[in-house]
């Protein structure tokens, strides 16, 4: 009777689907989760694939340098005499017990974050272009950089109009005067007939109206009726724009996030 009753209760139990199911794997091993992984691992191959190798030192130029970013450290950086700085100070510190016990502490360490990048002199920013001349002799030495190139560019290794101290592209928030710039005002008697026309996909979603009693169907065949209407006098494209990865929209996108 009891192998009977076992048995039954076994059957009852793989016939139930109400129970909780066992859970045999981990959610690391979810296929989504490795291939995000391996994203993750190619970014950062490709990131260090860049900068420059901290364990081959016959590439490396003199002085100290960011192995990422190439630059070059200035004289007044002293981060890699911080603890014998710190060392100084604490003893500095202990001999002025018990009067300077809550005296403030000055900061003697100088990193390439905290360094001055220009004096300003009047309502002018001056730079130091014998620093900026030794960091892409530095720079030469470690990567395949055209001289010509860096020289085209005043003061910087880039166009400041577009990218900012830390070399991350700027992001540009006034198209419309851009579009107005660009906007010229003609009759349309003297307006050819165009040829091709290149539709933005994301910014036609916005144009459509969206019918108040309507559904989204009826919203979808409106944008068709809209685009077909077009593909009538023309030849049309009807493009959605995309983000990939290292380009120049990337900035834009991390920007949003």
């Amino acid at each position: 009777m009891h192998s009977c009753s076992m048995i039954v209760q076994d059957i009852a139990d793989m016939s139930d689907d109400s129970g909780e199911k066992e859970v045999t794997s981990h959610k690391e091993e979810k296929p989504s989760r490795i291939t995000s992984d391996a994203k993750d691992r190619d970014k950062i191959r490709d990131k260090l694939l860049t900068c420059i190798d901290p364990l081959d030192p016959t590439g490396h130029p003199a002085g100290l340098i960011n192995v990422v970013t190439g630059q070059i450290a200035p004289e007044t950086v002293n981060a890699h005499d911080a603890v014998d700085i710190g060392n100084d100070q604490l003893v500095s510190f202990e001999k002025s017990w018990p009067g300077g016990f809550n005296a403030s502490l000055s900061k003697l360490v100088v990193t390439m974050a905290a360094k001055r990048k220009s004096v300003k002199v009047g309502n002018s920013k001056v730079y130091d272009t014998n620093l900026i001349y030794s960091r892409v002799l530095g720079l030469q030495q470690s990567r395949d950089i055209d001289i010509k190139s860096v020289l085209a560019h005043e003061l910087s290794p880039v166009p400041t109009s577009m990218f900012d101290d830390e070399g991350n592209m700027r992001i540009a928030t006034t198209k419309s005067t851009l579009k107005k710039k660009l906007q010229v005002t003609v009759s349309q008697r003297l307006v050819e007939k165009p040829e091709v026309e290149i539709l933005d996909g994301c910014a036609l979603l916005w144009v459509i109206h969206w019918p108040n009693q309507g559904t989204v169907a009826d919203f979808v065949n409106a944008f068709t009726k809209n685009v077909m209407e077009r593909v009538a006098n023309q030849d049309t494209y009807l493009i959605f724009d995309r983000y990939f990865d290292f380009s120049i929209k990337s900035g834009t996108r991390a920007a949003r996030a």
